[in-house]
């Protein structure tokens, strides 16, 4: 999990995980929940934290059907990547994740660097657009 640039972690167990933290009102930030090594976007999950209580339901292993719910960021977040979902552009991003995942699969090191580039680039896109 990462927020701030901080990284931390939790081990699940039969029937989920909880991660608690306390973020004082008004300090929140995008985080990354992420499920192994390498770049799936199914293994991924960004989200904005503040102040209040987040669930997360899905069916595992990965994140691929994950919902979150609870506070207004979280609904706002929802909206968004709903947005972003159908946006045609999209299928850009999702071939540059196969791509580097495929990469890291084959332990191709400059491949993946620079995948890593182009999404590093798309992520800077997407995230100056929730700003």
């Amino acid at each position: 999990m990462n927020g701030n640039n901080k990284i931390d972690s939790t081990l699940t167990r039969p029937g989920g995980f909880q991660i608690k933290l306390h973020i004082a009102e008004g300090e929140g930030s995008a985080y990354m929940l992420q499920i192994g090594k390498g770049y799936n976007e199914n293994n991924i999950i960004l989200f904005y934290l503040d102040k209040g209580t987040v669930t997360m339901q899905g069916n595992g292993p990965e994140f691929k059907e994950a919902t979150l719910s609870g506070t207004g960021y979280i609904r706002d977040w929802n909206n968004y990547n709903a947005v972003i979902k159908n946006d045609p552009s999209r299928k850009g991003i999702d071939e540059l994740y196969k791509k580097a995942n495929e990469a890291y699969t084959k332990k191709d090191s400059i491949g993946l660097a620079a995948l890593k580039l182009q999404l590093d680039f798309a992520d800077s896109i997407k995230n100056g657009l929730t700003k």
